[in-house]
């Protein structure tokens, strides 16, 4: 963690916490434009969109890894960045290979891409309303030890 006031604290935590919300929102809006259906082969094809918002997301996290100084908040980071890795390998498993039948015994084992997308964005909305929290308590601690 860096050496910031408490209050340079609490803006920088609330800054991360709506750059997140910004990027959970734009995930979940690529996430509906995926198509996958492996029985006439057609799989999910990223757009340049949802491979910037991932990028942005894993850039966020790392961020709040270095520098958030709470330990909950760097476990939070750490489930977003395993979430994201685990949809970074069902977009690569899924091109040009099928994932698993839709139906019956034959039930996807993984995720379709556009779920992991949401979980993502899911963990990432976890991590800012964290954040925005952390940013709250750090805001009123400066308050009451400047009194």
């Amino acid at each position: 963690m860096s050496h910031r006031s408490p209050d340079e604290q609490a803006v920088w935590l609330a800054a991360r916490a709506a750059r997140l919300r910004g990027i959970a929102t734009a995930i979940r809006h690529a996430a509906g434009r995926l198509t996958y259906h492996p029985l006439t082969g057609r799989h999910p094809d990223p757009s340049p969109d949802l491979l910037d918002a991932l990028t942005d997301v894993e850039q966020a996290a790392n961020d709040i890894r270095q520098g958030a100084g709470s330990h909950g908040l760097v476990e939070r980071a750490q489930v977003v960045l395993a979430a994201l890795d685990v949809l970074r390998g069902a977009l690569a498993a899924s091109n040009g290979a099928s994932l698993d039948a839709p139906y019956g015994h034959g039930a996807p084992r993984r995720h379709h891409p556009g779920a992991l997308c949401t979980i993502v964005a899911e963990r990432a909305e976890d991590l800012a309303h964290s954040l925005e929290a952390e940013a709250v308590a750090t805001a009123n601690r400066a308050r009451r030890s400047a009194v």
